[in-house]
């Protein structure tokens, strides 16, 4: 059973702290999907920027370990930036790792889904969700088209 609370942390970052980070995140898009930075060591060999995970994805690291929602040592720093109309349709993220994805500017609809079961909820900018056991590796997830930027931190 799927228990939304158990998993969505809501405003984990303070406005000020949700406008400081899109400033230290590049204002890249792309003309028809969403821009990936990847930092630090990746499952995935697209779009790799550095080896070297930039001092505020570290920052933010600390400061969501230090609340107790971050529960593993990220390998794996992923941004997302989507633009107006930018989705993700259903799918599983390699590997068995948890992640943990810090949504931010714009709240999202994010599906969850294994076989006929669908979970759909909204997620919060300044948010934070933990996707862990069955729900990340057995389960797929999707965003539905988003109306403004958006900005996802993913931690693997």
């Amino acid at each position: 059973m799927f228990n939304l609370d158990d998993y969505l942390y809501r405003d984990v970052i303070s406005v000020e702290e949700e406008i400081e980070l899109n400033q230290n995140i590049p204002n890249l898009t792309r003309k028809y999907s969403r821009k990936i930075l990847r930092y630090g060591i990746s499952k995935y060999d697209n779009n790799l920027i550095s080896l070297e995970v930039p001092q505020y994805l570290l920052d933010l690291s600390d400061k969501l370990t230090k609340l107790g929602i971050l529960k593993f040592v990220p390998k794996d720093y992923t941004i997302n930036i989507y633009k107006p109309n930018d989705f993700i349709d259903y799918h599983i993220d390699l590997g068995d790792d948890d992640t943990l994805i810090l949504s931010i500017l714009t709240p999202i609809n994010f599906n969850l889904r294994k076989g006929d079961e669908k979970i759909s909820f909204e997620f919060p900018n300044r948010s934070a969700l933990l996707l862990t056991g069955e729900h990340r590796t057995d389960w797929e997830h999707s965003i539905e088209r988003v109306t403004d930027r958006r900005i996802s931190v993913v931690f693997r």
